[in-house]
């Protein structure tokens, strides 16, 4: 995480010297958009961004975003869209879609739902089966990444929390949007988070999205994915910061 926040800071301060006197934004997206918030923070004091535009940016510790992902979001989802009885069991039908999808967040660590039933009766119980199949996925993913992964793991939990970072950058407006369908982060948050900022320019939520301002793909939007960005978010977007870099 420095290294990229100094790489932006190295850039910043060249397009300043080639071309003195001109509007500098930062546009980042999910961890680039903690980039982002750093680099304006730096800059508050001396040499202000003009605007700064947030999308996706995550708002809780990175341990709660990890569950967010991995336990809260995954559970949340198959109770949505799988348990269609709201009985609490995923049986029949609802796990015959389990064969073609697979149990999100779980399958890319290789567990499929029949190793889960433990009665072998083809239903799986929400609370006794698939509570502790994703809280036991959990700690997997965090071993992963306390070893694997471990230096860019702990340059992110290095970082101040949000309401910190956001109340840092003093002098520059700021645009924020997120996808209320978000497997990454939680959009529901957003709102909240965001008042922490001292120039909100705009809070733009998009209520069918997920972390790519997408649309989510597979049988029952299961499948995450990383965009295309919709032109209902790329026209915002464009139209934000021309309204922010308009000459006067």
């Amino acid at each position: 995480m420095d290294y990229l926040v100094k790489d932006a800071v190295a850039a910043l301060e060249v397009i300043d010297l080639r071309f003195p006197g001109r509007k500098l934004g930062l546009i980042g997206h999910s961890e680039g958009a903690l980039v982002s918030l750093r680099v304006a923070a730096l800059r508050s004091g001396t040499a202000p961004l003009d605007a700064l535009f947030l999308l996706a940016p995550p708002t809780q510790d990175f341990d709660e975003v990890l569950k967010y992902q991995f336990h809260d979001y995954p559970l949340r989802f198959l109770r949505e869209k799988y348990d269609q009885n709201r009985d609490g069991l995923l049986s029949g039908d609802e796990t015959s879609a389990l064969n073609e999808t697979g149990l999100p967040a779980l399958s890319i660590l290789g567990v499929n739902w029949r190793s889960l039933d433990q009665d072998q009766d083809g239903a799986l119980s929400l609370e006794t089966d698939l509570v502790p199949a994703y809280a036991a996925g959990l700690l997997q993913i965090k071993e992963l990444v306390n070893t694997t992964m471990k230096p860019w793991y702990d340059s992110i939990k290095a970082l101040p929390d949000f309401p910190e970072l956001a109340q840092a950058v003093k002098n520059t407006p700021v645009h924020d949007y997120q996808g209320l369908k978000d497997p990454q982060v939680d959009g529901a948050l957003a709102p909240a988070a965001s008042n922490n900022f001292r120039n909100l320019k705009a809070l733009r939520l998009f209520p069918e999205y997920g972390h790519g301002f997408a649309p989510l793909e597979g049988v029952h939007g299961e499948v995450k994915t990383s965009g295309r960005f919709q032109d209902t978010v790329l026209k915002q977007l464009v139209q934000d910061l021309a309204d922010s870099f308009r000459p006067v």
